[in-house]
């Protein structure tokens, strides 16, 4: 089954202000975040993953090398990673391992995806990987352990050896945990689903089947064990610019609308087997009929996006935060989507059944930050 490795990462060097150098993962960074990490240190992460050109990011790269801007933590290692962070008015807390995951064809059911990738970005990401060969920020997966052997040998009794707050008032500890088979042995029977990085984890292999190479056989990868924290997995809202009355006529006469006094109550109303929508400053909810295999996202774009509105999913523009996609509609003229959250339940499902949802379908909180800890090829 899954077959993981320790590894020696690579750091940035403590003097610096993690404030300024760290950032999330590329893909969650809109372009005007991405100028103001840029400008807050000439050795912001966000140079090497979302730069000007992308041999500008192998430059860079190696410059900080060559500088010791990072060190190489030795001899290899596990990490261990804690996450505390607000959400829904209480502090959670997850808990995890980063480690290197072995890179599996997804058919071979391993290494389980659940949704779609995008063939630009899958090839962007793969181009960038060509010039730096490393990753900057782990993938996220979980795996089902009843035993929780690997949290037994954390040792998060000891002081961390860094400690990161990000913008968000998410903080991160992180405890270097040595190499020991009942670590590995873990994973010797068990699959893991990947969460989050499904472009990171295609860009990777497609990398790998390209070299050949011992080290890029592996992936940088953050393992959560979903028998243990209570993981939060938020939906994908979608935003459909231009979108105007006649559209949203299509949909009134296509189902039965039922009207919500605001954002916030069409939220709290918002469950499993429902659909919301805000459009011109009205907020509604409707119910679907879910096949099998299917969540209410497959339901959205299939029938929906597709069939009904014949929108260019190219077009679409996605977004977690439901408040923030409102203030999007308020500014120019579209319809937006809202989501019910997806239970890990029900996600299982997905993966065991080895159903693709379509791109941007969950959306995993917190992340881990862009070179907290970056793995280099050899």
């Amino acid at each position: 089954m899954a077959k993981i490795a320790p590894f020696p990462a690579l750091i940035y060097q403590p003097g610096l202000d993690y404030q300024k150098v760290l950032a999330p993962p590329y893909d969650v960074i809109s372009p005007e975040e991405r100028r103001t990490f840029w400008k807050l240190s000439p050795y912001n992460i966000v140079r090497v993953i979302l730069p000007k050109t992308r041999s500008q990011a192998g430059k860079t790269f190696q410059a900080w090398l060559n500088k010791s801007v990072l060190f190489q933590d030795s001899p290899a290692n596990f990490y261990w990673c804690r996450q505390e962070y607000p959400f829904a008015g209480s502090i959670r807390t997850n808990q995890g391992l980063i480690a290197l995951l072995q890179l599996e064809n997804p058919k071979k059911g391993i290494v389980c995806p659940h949704e779609e990738t995008i063939p630009y970005v899958r090839q962007g990401q793969f181009q960038i990987l060509e010039e730096v060969s490393a990753n900057f920020c782990p993938i996220i997966t979980l795996y089902r352990d009843k035993s929780r052997v690997i949290e037994s040998l954390a040792p998060i009794k000891k002081r961390p050896f860094l400690t990161y707050q990000d913008e968000r008032g998410v903080k991160y500890s992180l405890w270097k945990i040595p190499p020991v088979p009942a670590i590995s042995g873990t994973f010797a029977d068990k699959k893991v689903y990947i969460a989050d990085g499904h472009h990171r984890y295609a860009s990777a292999y497609q990398y790998f089947l390209k070299t050949q190479t011992a080290s890029s056989a592996y992936i940088l990868t953050y393992f959560l064990n979903s028998c243990g924290d209570d993981i939060a997995v938020l939906p994908f809202h979608r935003y459909l610019p231009k979108t105007n009355r006649k559209d949203f006529l299509s949909i009134k006469n296509s189902f039965s609308l039922h009207s919500e006094p605001d954002l916030k109550t069409l939220m709290h109303n918002l469950s499993a087997g429902w659909l919301g929508l805000a459009f011109e400053g009205k907020f509604f909810r409707f119910p679907v009929v879910l096949e099998k295999k299917t969540l209410e996202v497959s339901f959205l774009h299939q029938r929906v996006i597709n069939k009904i509105l014949k929108f260019p999913e190219d077009h679409l523009i996605f977004e977690p935060d439901a408040q923030a996609l409102l203030k999007r509609t308020q500014k120019e003229p579209g319809m937006a989507f809202f989501l019910p959250l997806i239970s890990l339940k029900s996600l299982y499902e997905i993966w065991e059944k080895e159903v693709i949802l379509p791109r941007k379908s969950t959306y995993f909180y917190p992340k881990i930050p862009s070179g907290l800890v970056i793995y280099k090829h050899n």
